[in-house]
């Protein structure tokens, strides 16, 4: 399923802080916040895709290894980390 898909049927087409546990709004604001890696890593990964791909064309697998990696690198402390990654909510 499409994650825009997936955000409209099960999150009413938003995340909130009460869509994660606390590692992952600790993240979340740490990544895509004012400061945030997202827009960078994003226009690395995919940025001939950027703004004109439709979503089928990204590869969620090459995503979800970036989110993997800013994870792994720290930027949270090993506290807020949890075995499973906490955008995973299966």
């Amino acid at each position: 399923m499409p994650a825009t898909e997936f955000f409209f049927r099960y999150c009413d087409g938003k995340l909130t802080d009460e869509s994660f546990n606390d590692a992952g709004n600790a993240f979340a604001e740490r990544y895509y916040g004012d400061d945030g890696l997202y827009l960078s890593d994003y226009a690395e990964g995919f940025e001939s895709l950027m703004y004109v791909a439709p979503e089928s064309s990204h590869d969620f697998s090459k995503f979800s290894a970036i989110l993997d990696s800013r994870l792994a690198s720290g930027i949270l402390t090993k506290s807020q980390a949890k075995a499973r990654p906490w955008w995973r909510g299966w």
